[in-house]
């Protein structure tokens, strides 16, 4: 413990000692931590399991089908899902832990919500599911419950609220059994929610109604086509199980497409894993063999931008380190003269440059945080391969960004970029002899 203060009193002593040549480092150090951390940030939030989409890791995603006419091969259709998928042809899977169903339908602001008929209308964004939609994401409720499977077979006349559009049009939280107007239709308020950001687009919605109270939701095409209007999310009972759950899913079609005889239904190297699925922006004839170079040709260039952040910082800071260390060559000489080895003095070194190297990774965190704030409405969309111009903002929480993972990554890169920045340059100056670095002090 001693000898740790000494390391912080005598780093501190450095800093104080040459303050220009520390504000430089500790602000390269910054901006280079901060690029860094929003890069993460970005890929943590859309991918990683967060509120409400806990589940990221071991769910599976069917978003389209291509119904491909046998009597004319260059003939297809395609789209979203029909209801017989989620609850006929992949029910009772083996590895299947929960099916959610999900109308597919846009995030703009149509609908709208009144206390009496007499009170303003509010206007809200509404999303359409199952009972299962409440077992695959991880909703957290303030008060009341989800509406049920038997709800939403019976078109049950319930809603689930966000907190925020609950306090706007009850004043209160607490209304669970209250009644209120959605678009003119009297509905009753099953639970309320913590809100829910439009980071997270599959899940995000002002309320959650029941898919039967929607005939378009239930549309289908009647004849041996799957084609509808649902997506379908899946859960696997472990992250290790999807692959055989995918496997599980692609046979159900497969034995489905041989009773056809005027169709075959092509799922298009579904189901994604949750991360694939953010990627895959429509149904086309090629959109299975499509996707993988798009993700290459996306995915890659972020690749080389981690390489550069992490190598280009590392060789500026470097070459500052070794004019500090030509300074300090005098010094390093006494020591070694004194019984000091090459190892302690790398050590020491090291040590000091740990604490530069931290004070400037924390203030990139702080700047990175801060970037995202100023630039959430646009930032989460430079993965996308399609934006939906309805889409409301998305709003970063405090819960996305106070992650362990968030920190562990920082405290990473800090030691990675003190390693490569500081090795080099003390190696180079402790290779001299005694005698060459009390010369070079003379």
């Amino acid at each position: 413990m001693n000898r740790f203060r000494k390391y912080v009193y005598r780093s501190w002593a450095l800093l104080r000692q040459n303050p220009l040549f520390s504000s430089i480092y500790i602000l390269g150090t910054a901006l280079s931590v901060a690029l860094l951390m929003v890069l993460f940030i970005i890929f943590y939030v859309k991918f990683a399991p967060i509120y409400p989409e806990g589940n990221r890791n071991r769910t599976l995603v069917l978003q389209y089908v291509q119904a491909n006419d046998l009597s004319n091969p260059s003939s297809y259709s395609g789209g979203a899902l029909s209801p017989r998928v989620p609850y006929e042809l992949l029910k009772g899977l083996p590895h299947l832990d929960a099916t959610a169903a999900v109308y597919r339908t846009s995030a703009a602001k149509d609908d709208r919500v009144a206390l009496t008929t007499r009170s303003a209308a509010v206007p809200v964004s509404s999303k359409y599911v199952d009972g299962g939609f409440w077992r695959v994401f991880t909703f957290r409720f303030l008060s009341g419950k989800s509406f049920s499977d038997a709800d939403v077979t019976a078109a049950m006349p319930v809603a689930v609220l966000s907190a925020r559009l609950a306090n706007r049009i009850f004043g209160t939280m607490e209304a669970v059994g209250r009644q209120f107007l959605f678009n003119g239709n009297e509905l009753k308020v099953a639970g309320v929610v913590q809100d829910v950001s439009w980071v997270t687009p599959a899940t995000a919605a002002d309320v959650w109604l029941p898919l039967s109270l929607n005939p378009n939701a239930l549309w289908e095409t009647g004849d041996e086509r799957l084609r509808g209007n649902l997506e379908v999310y899946l859960t696997a009972p472990k992250p290790s199980d999807k692959d055989a759950l995918r496997k599980e899913v692609r046979e159900a079609f497969r034995r489905y497409n041989t009773t056809c005889r005027l169709y075959e239904n092509d799922i298009l190297d579904q189901p994604d894993d949750y991360w694939k699925s953010c990627f895959r922006s429509s149904y086309t004839g090629d959109a299975s063999s499509s996707l993988k170079p798009y993700l290459e040709a996306t995915l890659r260039p972020f690749f080389y931008f981690l390489l550069a952040l992490i190598f280009i910082p590392a060789l500026n800071l470097g070459g500052i380190i070794a004019s500090r260390m030509d300074s300090r060559i005098g010094e390093l000489g006494i020591r070694k003269a004194y019984g000091a080895s090459n190892l302690w003095l790398l050590r020491q070194i090291m040590n000091e440059n740990l604490l530069f190297t931290s004070l400037g990774s924390l203030l990139g965190l702080l700047l990175s945080y801060l970037c995202l704030w100023l630039s959430s409405d646009w930032i989460l969309t430079i993965l996308d391969k399609y934006t939906d111009p309805t889409m409301p903002a998305p709003e970063f929480t405090a819960g996305m960004l106070l992650q362990p993972a968030v920190f562990v990554v920082v405290v990473c890169f800090c030691l990675l970029l003190n390693f490569l920045s500081a090795l080099v340059p003390a190696l180079l100056s402790l290779r001299k002899s005694i005698v060459e670095q009390l010369q070079q002090k003379r």
